[in-house]
């Protein structure tokens, strides 16, 4: 049943330009003996490589009346260009305009060539407002669609759900980071495996925030280089569709270019409600603007763009998961304090009862001083480590977040593995614990390092170790706290002797080490 979220309504279209249009037609000719053997491919004439998208080749060429056509290729990923042209279709079908699909085959789709003109020519944001309101008005009563689809090489299960942040979260955000695991070196993900499971866990209260979605067609990968206008008018292309949350598809475009007052006025009308909705969903747009980031990372690689969501991500743990620090900010007599934060960097290879027993002397240390007190555990750089220990006596990232995970929950503390350096690293953790006072924890046989490497202006907290009494620095927010323990403790000594782990290790990390 196809009922409207907001009324049609018709208004004239113009300008735009595509990724499609002919740019620098090469030499290299296209022979469809090689590619294929199918008779209508045969038929065409003057094929020309262009510019088009990384997941398929393209090209231009002419059918037997001299009619311009687009033609694609993909030999790789069965059924990619097969759903393509049902997405073409479905779009067509719901009032708006598409490329014509006029052949498809096992490897190759061929469409009418469409051509562009610049999108700065006539009101073409109002359009792009007005069309994607058409697309969006078609409903369906569930989310999904009938058949599986595709964003880039990454094939998207539509399987039907009547909840969307189930299906989001199922079907698109743990596939992703599955992927993500599967198709590059795990160790070196699974930090990133790690951030996307915590976003998964957190997910019911980052759509808390705003009223529920009702299912409607969407485009599935809508960019600023998938859509264009045409001498007939607007034009969708390289959909990937099914019904689905409108602001998945806003977020598909304004995660690399805003939209104007033009494009809502075409896309809202007179709907101020709609677009309170979309405003209010600042939580929603961030998460699907990291699941559109990671996504392209996993296709090519770019680590700008990862950085970019990791930061998204992390934001979204800070928004939802800190719900004791609301303000970040405590009255102590008066006199505003900021809450502190204790970062304690190390390689826990393996993790010790020295390093708990530190921060929590450290966290006492501040709590007597009337503060309020969050805990971190970073963990050091895997090729650090590897270079410190050798690699055959270097744990794994995945085995010292499990040993340090065992040790830390019990109290609260927070395990941090963006695997950042020095100055990197407290812009991190300042992003998701805003406000606070930060203030490095560290040992005295650690203390000359962390003094050379962090900032001038971070506080260190250190505590005191049998052997280097007189070690201390001229530095600012420099504390010295006493330890009652006389032996001496370090992860070296315990991975060389069994009875050292036995007396100085958590008997779970024991255990952990021995399993």
């Amino acid at each position: 049943m196809n009922t409207q979220i907001f009324p049609i309504f018709s208004s004239q279209h113009d300008a735009s330009d595509s990724k499609h249009q002919p740019c620098g037609l090469s030499s290299m000719d296209f022979n469809t003996t090689n590619i294929t053997g199918d008779v209508y491919l045969q038929t065409l004439k003057d094929v020309k490589k262009i510019q088009g998208g990384r997941a398929n080749e393209s090209f231009k060429g002419f059918d037997e009346e001299n009619i311009p056509i687009f033609v694609k290729i993909n030999r790789k990923i069965d059924g990619i260009l097969q759903r393509e042209a049902e997405s073409l279709k479905m779009i067509s079908k719901s009032g708006c305009l598409t490329p014509k699909v006029k052949e498809i085959g096992k490897d190759y789709l061929v469409l009418e060539f469409v051509q562009f003109v610049d999108k700065s020519e006539g009101n073409s944001s109002f359009s792009f407002g007005s069309q994607l309101r058409i697309l969006h008005s078609n409903a369906s009563e569930r989310f999904g669609y009938h058949t599986y689809s595709y964003q880039g090489h990454q094939k998207l299960n539509n399987e039907w759900n009547d909840s969307w942040m189930d299906f989001f979260k199922e079907n698109r955000w743990e596939t992703l980071f599955q992927n993500l695991v599967t198709e590059k070196d795990r160790e070196k993900e699974f930090t990133l495996y790690t951030l996307g499971m915590k976003i998964s866990d957190i997910m019911e209260e980052i759509f808390s925030n705003s009223l529920p979605p009702q299912p409607r067609l969407l485009h599935g990968d809508l960019n600023p280089g998938n859509w264009g206008i045409s001498k007939d008018g607007f034009v969708f292309y390289d959909p990937s569709v099914y019904f689905g949350d409108i602001r998945y598809d806003l977020a598909c475009h304004n995660c690399w270019e805003d939209f104007d007052e033009e494009f809502w006025k075409g896309y809202c009308g007179e709907d101020l409600k709609m677009r309170e909705w979309i405003d209010s969903s600042k939580r929603v747009f961030k998460l699907y603007h990291a699941y559109i980031l990671i996504s392209c990372y996993l296709f090519n690689g770019n680590r700008y763009l990862l950085k970019k969501g990791v930061r998204l991500m992390n934001e979204l743990i800070a928004e939802c998961s800190i719900k004791s620090y609301p303000s970040m900010i405590t009255r102590w007599g008066g006199v505003e304090q900021r809450d502190v934060l204790l970062i304690q960097c190390g390689s826990y290879n393996p993790v010790h009862k020295n390093h708990i027993r530190n921060l929590l002397m450290a966290k006492e240390h501040f709590e007597s001083l009337g503060n309020t007190v969050n805990m971190v555990m970073v963990l050091a750089n895997e090729e650090r480590i590897r270079r410190k220990c050798g690699k055959r006596r270097a744990f794994s990232l995945l085995q010292r977040f499990e040993m340090v995970k065992l040790v830390a929950e019990p109290h609260n503390i927070s395990v941090d593995l963006s695997q950042l350096y020095e100055k990197e690293l407290l812009d991190h953790l300042q992003g998701i614990f805003p406000g606070s006072r930060l203030v490095i924890v560290c040992g005295m046989d650690v203390l000359e390092y962390t003094h050379s490497h962090f900032p001038s202006d971070t506080e260190i907290l250190t505590v005191k170790r049998v052997g280097y009494e007189d070690v201390s620095v001229d530095r600012i927010g420099f504390t010295i706290i006493d330890h009652q323990n006389e032996e001496k403790m370090s992860s070296t000594a315990i991975r060389n002797e069994e009875k050292a782990m036995r007396k100085f290790l958590d008997p779970n990390v024991f255990y952990f080490i021995n399993k």
